[in-house]
């Protein structure tokens, strides 16, 4: 990813950064899948030892859908510029 910022704009003009995976905190995750089955990128897998992981970062939209339906919180997403 680049280091520029990045700014988007919604539906009747508001302005929209980007916030992308920072961490996914495996102590407070309760392996629920939610991220799994509600990222539009495929970011997270469940892994073959039943943990999920961002094992797809770079493919990540921005879109923050994860951290904010993360059931257990254990997803943070930051601006391209604090990563």
């Amino acid at each position: 990813m680049n280091k520029r910022r990045n700014i988007n704009y919604r539906l009747g003009g508001g302005e929209w950064i980007p916030r992308f995976i920072a961490v996914l905190d495996q102590k407070l995750c309760n392996q629920c899948a939610t991220c799994v089955n509600v990222c539009p990128a495929g970011v997270f897998v469940r892994t073959v030892k039943g943990t999920v992981e961002p094992l797809r970062k770079e493919e990540c939209l921005g879109c923050a859908v994860c951290e904010r339906l993360c059931p257990a919180e254990a997803i943070r997403c930051a601006r391209i510029e604090d990563l």
